[in-house]
């Protein structure tokens, strides 16, 4: 029996290319690729220096005449100026829409449940249904411990549930942390840790390719949002919406 290799290899090829697969596939690296790439320069020290220089020689000149709402409205507009400047329209809007999302947007009265119940429904929502039945489970969860005279809340979320092994465990794709003194009554802190697929957000300023919870987070994180701990309010969930 004589089995032509290159024939069906041609054939597989043909029919990837005419019902679109190669150009999604194309499109889709070529995607990652460019996004990589803005990611980084946006993390370099030339293009930080930059803006810090421009916005440096604009703002001091108005800092002590506007009001705190106005300054921050005037940074916001300032830093779109800067970064459509520095790259083309269709990157600029990106980076833009990013900063909004991040930095510029106000979030008020937010509560540990409004956080896991917006992961579940980002979840929910961007997870292909074939990886649902596949996973059937992913990471929701919340450990409260007391710490002596400190209440310590863990958060971790993942598309998927972490495995562990004799090396450690798997890092979340995102970790909260918050802490509370026991001699306050008050349940409310902003975020005290934020991981990053296990890179500590600490003095970082990430805008590249982010998912909406991501960015969500991200802008708690940076705006020192304070958020009420109702842990006895929690949903775990960590089950998809399917038919086992």
């Amino acid at each position: 029996m004589n089995i032509d290799v290159s024939q069906i290899v041609a054939a597989k090829l043909a029919q990837l290319d005419e019902d679109g697969t190669i150009k999604r596939k194309i499109e889709e690296t070529l995607e990652k690729t460019i996004l990589s790439a803005i990611t980084s320069e946006l993390e370099s020290y030339s293009f930080r220096s930059n803006i810090q220089e421009q916005l440096k020689a604009s703002v001091s000149t108005i800092a002590a005449d506007c009001g705190l709402s106005a300054y921050n409205g005037y940074i916001a507009e300032k830093c779109k100026t800067i970064v459509q400047n520095l790259f083309t329209t269709d990157i600029s809007e990106r980076v833009e829409k990013a900063l909004n999302d991040i930095m510029f947007t106000k979030h008020e009265n937010i509560k540990l449940s409004d956080i896991f119940k917006r992961y579940r429904e980002w979840v929910l929502e961007d997870t292909d249904e074939s990886d649902k039945y596949e996973r059937e489970t992913f990471t929701h969860a919340l450990e409260v411990k007391e710490e002596g005279a400190w209440t310590r809340y863990v958060c971790k979320f993942a598309d998927h549930t972490l495995s562990s092994h004799i090396y450690g465990k798997e890092d979340p794709d995102i970790e909260i942390r918050f802490s509370t003194w026991n001699g306050d009554n008050r349940k409310t802190s902003s975020i005290s840790m934020l991981f990053l697929n296990g890179h500590y957000m600490k003095d970082s300023f990430k805008v590249g390719r982010l998912t909406d919870f991501e960015a969500f987070i991200l802008n708690l994180y940076y705006n020192e949002t304070q958020i009420i701990l109702d842990d006895e309010d929690v949903d775990e969930d960590p089950y998809f919406d399917i038919d086992i």
